[in-house]
């Protein structure tokens, strides 16, 4: 089931695991993951907004250093960054370009999100959370729900699908879907990660967790 504090859905049932990827997904791009990653995020880097979207912004960072962002849907895109910073960490940079956004920072294995406060501060204490609970599980699906794929997605995909494909692939069953809001999102594709942190962060900009 997910969880929002009072609100909740379920995971139930049994079907046969597809193991396929989401129709339509992105190519994928080489993402510093592990050590390189926690290299990227300590080495020196400069940014120079005037005006630039807050989209855009991240996506240039992204880009240019090899880190993925993921934006939370509560946050305005367009929000203009005014942000002129050099010799500066890039974990600091990020968490400057968050604080003009009313935001801050977490990171779920290799993708680092950006959010709202209250939801940035207990992101990765959820995500570990939902490990530890897939740990305990039977075999074949603690096997299934700690497989680490990539995630990614076409332009104008609506959430709730993809939590639905998320949620067929490992062979279980969403009901209360329309706790879900309707929603259109931008084309983005993230590294590899296991289907709990996957689902976590997908369901994080809805405020809601969930538990098998």
């Amino acid at each position: 089931m997910f969880r929002r504090r009072t609100a909740v859905l379920t995971l139930v049932g049994w079907l046969v695991a597809a193991g396929a990827a989401c129709p339509g997904q992105e190519a994928a791009t080489a993402w510093k993951t592990g050590l390189a990653l926690k290299r990227q995020l300590e080495l020196p880097a400069g940014v120079a907004f005037s005006g630039q979207s807050l989209r855009q912004g991240l996506a240039s960072l992204a880009r240019a250093y090899g880190v993925a962002i993921f934006l939370d849907r509560r946050l305005d895109p367009d929000r203009s960054l005014d942000l002129h910073l050099r010799d500066r960490p890039l974990e600091e940079l990020l968490r400057e370009i968050a604080r003009q956004a009313d935001a801050e920072v977490a990171q779920i294995g290799s993708v680092l999100y950006v959010g709202p406060a209250t939801t940035a501060r207990r992101l990765a204490t959820l995500a570990a959370l939902r490990r530890q609970r897939a740990a305990d599980l039977p075999a074949d699906l603690k096997q299934r729900l700690s497989r680490s794929e990539p995630l990614s997605w076409p332009e104008l995909a609506q959430p709730r699908s993809l939590i639905g494909e998320l949620v067929t692939q490992v062979g279980l069953r969403l009901e209360n879907e329309n706790e879900i809001p309707l929603d259109l999102w931008p084309a983005t594709n993230l590294p590899s990660l296991v289907w709990t942190d996957r689902l976590t962060l997908l369901l994080a900009g809805f405020d809601l967790t969930f538990e098998v």
